[in-house]
């Protein structure tokens, strides 16, 4: 994850929000302290090409982005 948009080291790109459908979402939660939170998104390029997965804090401790990125994952 990059402020931005999602970075794809592998193939050398960038997906910006507008460049990626979310597939489907988890959302974990630890055993002994509820604040522990993680989300896990499987993700594809709106072309198809390109599949993966992404995995964030949820809630206060997730990742610093940009209102477009936030507003992109927050609709799961």
């Amino acid at each position: 994850m990059a402020e931005h948009c999602v970075v794809c080291n592998a193939r050398g790109i960038n997906l910006d929000p507008a460049e990626f459908e979310i597939d489907e979402f988890h959302r974990f939660e630890g055993n002994s302290d509820p604040e522990d939170q993680s989300i896990v998104y499987a993700i594809s390029s709106k072309s198809g090409d390109i599949k993966g997965v992404l995995v964030n804090a949820y809630g206060p401790d997730a990742s610093s982005l940009t209102q477009e990125m936030v507003r992109k994952l927050a609709t799961h």
